[in-house]
């Protein structure tokens, strides 16, 4: 063996997005990691297929979140009567609204010049078929003050009623003897503040039995979870059980010690739980909605025993531990119109509990920046005062 270190291979590419018609072409190259965030500059880049000249041209920066409003007009209450109180075939009734909150034009030159393109008076290479092009620049602007709201794509509608998502796009639009328009999605995550320490939810819960002379029994439940920093994040998670007093321990050791193992009395289960809030973005008759919480996915939750130098248990808390990884395409929104929260639910279910369950749910913010970006939710020059604004700025402009 030579000793030698491996040559590192070539950086990865940027990746690219591109729409096209016969007319335009629309193209933005991503930095790596792939994604756009607040205060970034980006170049979309435009390119005129053949000899054409455009009575008016324009590039705008769009992002909306469509919403569905369920049961919102007069009209429907009818339905949703039916629909909710076992009336008959009735089905429930949503309104399909859109709530803008960017929408923002990217000038083509200094002057705001519209009539962009090419013409065989003014193109210096008329025969060259290759087409023009012009590169412009413009500043990511951040969300409205106060609201969460990164890109999210929508989820089947078999899955998730709600079908909430957030659009950032890119639009042009070309008049020349017709309507040409373009469209580019854009990928858009915005830093949150992490907490720097680990989340956590308590309870107290009584025991189906009582202790002598009808003394209650309980536990004190807690759940931890380490923060996230960062999408798609594995959550690492603790539920402990502190028994308050000797006999609520003994009969909490009893049901974790069956002569059979396998047959615990005591089943434990975790989950991540999506929770989705939409209102209307119309006043007309219409109120907000909490649709019902979505399952996303499974975790595990298994017991964690610490035994003394002696082969005893240690500690005055039974423990269960347990991780799960979070889907892509799943992060916190906050915002006026549309609210998308996750939740972490752990179950033990046993029949030393009242209705046969203990349930603790924990609210988890989720990120949405990758973990090579996890630094910009600690960045300062992203606290609300500093905020980038969007650039008019144009580099270059589109000369024939």
């Amino acid at each position: 063996m030579t000793g030698k270190a491996p040559l590192a291979g070539p950086p990865p590419a940027a990746p690219l997005l591109e729409t096209t018609n016969s007319r335009l072409s629309l193209s933005l190259q991503i930095p790596p990691p792939g994604v756009c965030f607040p205060g970034q500059t980006l170049h979309p880049v435009v390119r005129f297929k053949g000899d054409t000249k455009y009575e008016k041209l324009s590039l705008t920066l769009h992002a909306e979140t469509p919403v569905r409003v369920w049961g919102k007009d007069r009209w429907q209450a009818g339905a949703i009567a039916s629909g909710t109180m076992g009336g008959g075939g009735g089905v429930p009734v949503t309104s399909l609204e859109r709530s803008v909150f960017i929408d923002q034009e990217i000038p083509f030159s200094s002057s705001g010049r519209s009539d962009i393109g090419d013409s065989k008076k003014s193109h210096h290479h008329a025969g060259d078929s290759s087409p023009a092009e012009g590169v412009y620049e413009f500043v990511l602007p951040p969300p409205p003050h106060g609201q969460l709201l990164p890109s999210l794509v929508a989820a089947d509608g078999q899955t998730d009623g709600a079908q909430c998502s957030v659009v950032w796009s890119l639009v042009l639009e070309g008049v020349r003897h017709g309507w040409y328009k373009l469209s580019l999605v854009l990928p858009v995550v915005v830093p949150i503040r992490v907490p720097d320490h680990p989340l956590e939810v308590q309870t107290v819960k009584s025991l189906k039995y009582s202790g002598t002379g009808n003394q209650t029994l309980a536990v004190a439940a807690r759940l931890v979870c380490d923060a996230p920093t960062h999408s798609e994040a594995t959550l690492r998670y603790r539920l402990s059980l502190t028994p308050t007093d000797p006999a609520t321990r003994a009969l909490l050791e009893s049901a974790l010690s069956p002569p059979d193992p396998a047959s615990s009395p005591i089943k434990t289960s975790a989950t991540l739980a999506r929770q989705v809030r939409t209102a209307p973005v119309r006043a007309e008759n219409g109120q907000d909605f909490n649709w019902a919480a979505v399952r996303v996915v499974g975790g595990t939750l298994e017991r964690e025993v610490r035994t003394q130098a002696s082969g005893k248990e240690a500690g005055t808390a039974f423990e269960w531990t347990g991780e799960l990884k979070v889907p892509p395409n799943h992060h916190t929104i906050q915002s006026k119109y549309l609210d998308v929260n996750y939740v972490l639910n752990c179950h033990l279910r046993s029949s030393i509990f009242p209705d046969g369950d203990l349930h603790l749910s924990l609210l988890l913010p989720l990120p949405s920046v990758p973990a090579e970006l996890a630094d910009l939710g600690t960045s300062s020059n992203l606290e609300p005062e500093q905020q980038p604004t969007a650039s008019g700025s144009v580099l270059p402009p589109y000369a024939p």
